[in-house]
């Protein structure tokens, strides 16, 4: 079942963006033929923000060399005796597993999970130095992280690997659906599961995140169906690359348009997009959306 739904698709120009600099228009290029549920899920993650309300005690929590990672699983009730797909949504920097999971724009994966049977997984990122946040190590560099209260060094890739084990000791699950999706610091997080978990992970949505100028993760090999999610006036992730927020303390992306032809070479898609106009259900909020597909 498509649950994306919207205006006819036409053949878009490769390699350009035309933008309304007085409204912001909201891209989503999906680079994969398919995915239509986790597509639809993900989409419904654009437009949120990443906060910090006091950290809840964890459902659940492994350890991972020697630190205890916590994390929340939603586990709908009418699942039945088929495997189920596993979503992992991953908070913004800052953030937490109730954060993500109990604000009213991520409730949306609650009522997606029931509605299409998946199993909607919270991790959280290594504790903060102060405070109650939590932030991922993601593929920037220590080097480009000046603030050593964000700065994370834990192993991420092996948490993930691990609590997809520790899921499937105790559910029913798919494991050739696992996906993975998040904003801010937990988009470039599942940007960095989809090049070192390839193999494992089935797309990656990242929300208000590409990819990284500097890099410390390898060069992406293995094809990984991925939906980007930008805004074309976000100034914190420019489009056009370069410094993420106002200065270079916390890194730099490449040109959204590098990014995307990476991914494109990796997987193998057309270069040419079909462009879909999503309608304005919300024409007072000065924005649009824009599907880019390239199957």
């Amino acid at each position: 079942m498509n649950l994306i739904k919207g205006g006819p698709r036409q053949p878009a120009a490769p390699g350009r963006i035309v933008r309304n600099p007085k409204r912001q228009r909201f891209i989503a290029a999906v680079i994969w033929p398919g995915c239509s549920l986790f597509a639809a899920a993900a989409l419904s993650l654009a437009g949120t923000v990443a906060c910090a309300p006091p950290n809840p005690v964890p459902e659940d929590a492994i350890v991972i060399d020697g630190l205890i990672r916590s994390f929340t699983v939603f586990d709908p009730e009418n699942l039945g005796p088929t495997p189920a797909p596993v979503v992992f949504v991953l908070h913004g920097g800052f953030g937490n597993a109730n954060t993500v999971s109990n604000l009213h724009f991520e409730q949306q994966w609650k009522k997606l999970a029931t509605l299409n049977l998946f199993l909607a997984v919270y991790p959280e990122g290594r504790p903060d130095p102060t405070g109650d946040g939590h932030h991922w190590n993601d593929c920037r560099p220590s080097a480009d992280i000046r603030d050593p209260a964000i700065l994370s060094t834990a192993n991420d890739v092996l948490f993930l690997q691990t609590l997809i084990d520790w899921l499937d000791e105790r559910y029913l699950i798919d494991r050739s659906r696992i996906y993975v999706t998040g904003i801010s610091n937990g988009g470039f997080m599942s940007l960095r599961a989809a090049i070192e978990m390839g193999d494992q992970i089935a797309a990656a949505a990242p929300v208000a995140a590409s990819m990284p100028a500097n890099s410390e993760c390898p060069t992406p090999s293995i094809p990984v169906p991925i939906l980007f999610m930008l805004g074309t006036m976000d100034e914190f992730i420019p489009l056009d690359g370069g410094c993420i927020g106002s200065s270079c303390g916390i890194g730099e992306v490449l040109p959204f348009l590098d990014a995307l032809a990476l991914w494109i070479s990796v997987n193998g898609t057309e270069a040419t997009p079909l462009m879909e106009t999503v309608p304005d259900f919300v024409s007072d909020d000065g924005s649009t959306v824009d599907i880019f597909t390239y199957p």
